[in-house]
């Protein structure tokens, strides 16, 4: 027995370990907070990487929509030298719509060109069809269309919804700035008095007719909320506070990002723009200028936060498209502060300099951004053969 008790007190010390073993082995660290730390700090260096692509975003969408004014003024303008003689051709007869009396837009408009002897010779008319705006809407709606069946055959995500957006900036041109001109033309609508081909004939009727667009928004909206594999974030915010579904989450595979992305760039804008056009309303008065106002603050304020979410998406592609929205919004802050007068307006500069910088600005962000998208985007595993 005693030889036994002997033998297990030899194992039991050599087993044990020694006292220097011990000390080392509680200086280290427990695996837990080991993971934690390393996990923290790879956090703080994501975050840190993914500042320019957030900057590199926003900058892109605000240049894509200041550019956008720009090649609209700019096409404007040269149609007005192409259609010279046929706008001398009287259009028909207005229908006055704009903020200010008539009489006062003609005193306006006749003041900014004193050459002209007599205000205006006649009945005021809008200006005719013209072939060549009408061919320049269509050639916008046909490269939109392009762009996005394009994209069933990229493979990237972030890819698509970069075509995406530039399709979004070419529909709005040529389906709704350009098609609403011409279907204000059709109507005799005028909202403004312009020279052209030195007679004064109206123009900018569309505005009235993008802004009474409104009572189609509603149905459009119910449409969305309930349409499950709608992922905007208002929409699901919808679906979760107010019983529309059984699944308020968004459900469904998503095979060519390119057609979302410029449908949430059409829709995005198309709100906005309709927002801020009743707003401006005088019938709205006191109220509508203070809504304005109001409206401009909140997006100061809100903007910030809509960088730092974009800064918190998953994917590069999702921080592209969250900065489609924001800008957007962003973007409608900078339109109001430039209709009250506390900014200028250099996009509706037709000069050829401002336009090389915004053209040329956007074109180099463009290919700097597909270049962040290629390298950290996410592949559509179903196009890859």
């Amino acid at each position: 027995m005693s030889e036994l008790s002997e033998t297990a007190e030899a194992t039991r010390v050599q087993h044990q370990p020694s006292g220097d073993v011990s000390e080392t082995l509680g200086a280290l660290p427990i695996e837990g907070d080991a993971a934690a730390t390393e996990n923290d700090s790879a956090n703080h260096a994501d975050t840190l990487s993914r500042w320019p692509v957030t900057i590199l975003f926003w900058a892109l969408c605000l240049l894509l929509s200041a550019s956008g004014h720009w090649v609209y003024v700019a096409i404007r303008t040269i149609d007005r030298h192409i259609s010279h003689d046929l706008y001398r051709s009287p259009g028909r007869e207005i229908v006055w719509v704009g903020h200010d009396s008539l009489e006062q837009s003609v005193r306006s408009a006749s003041a900014r060109l004193p050459i002209v002897p007599e205000p205006y010779v006649g009945n005021l008319t809008a200006l005719p069809l013209s072939p060549f705006w009408g061919g320049v809407g269509i050639a916008f709606a046909m490269l939109a269309t392009i762009a996005v069946w394009s994209g069933k055959w990229i493979c990237s995500d972030g890819l698509q919804s970069l075509v995406g957006l530039l399709a979004g900036h070419a529909i709005w041109i040529g389906v709704i700035e350009i098609g609403l001109d011409l279907g204000a033309r059709r109507l005799g609508l005028a909202g403004a008095l312009d020279f052209v081909g030195l007679r004064l004939a109206g123009v900018h009727g569309s505005a009235v007719l993008i802004q009474l667009s409104a009572i189609f928004l509603l149905p459009i909206f119910v449409g969305l909320a309930i349409h499950e594999s709608n992922r905007c974030v208002v929409f699901q915010w919808f679906r979760r506070k107010l019983p529309l579904t059984k699944f308020p989450g968004a459900s469904g595979r998503v095979g060519n990002y390119a057609a979302r992305t410029m449908t949430q760039f059409f829709m995005t804008v198309w709100v906005c723009y309709v927002a801020v056009l009743w707003m401006a309303d005088p019938l709205i008065g006191f109220w509508g200028h203070a809504a304005l106002l109001t409206t401009l603050v909140a997006i100061a304020a809100a903007t910030p936060y809509m960088i730092w979410k974009t800064l918190k998406q998953t994917t590069r592609a999702r921080m592209l498209r969250f900065s489609v929205s924001g800008a957007v919004i962003t973007w409608t802050g900078i339109e109001i502060a430039s209709a009250t007068g506390m900014i200028g307006e250099p996009w509706l500069n037709g000069s050829l300099g401002i336009g090389v910088l915004l053209v040329g600005g956007s074109a180099a962000l463009t290919a700097t951004s597909a270049v962040a998208l290629s390298s950290g985007g996410r592949i559509n595993r179903e196009f890859v053969s």
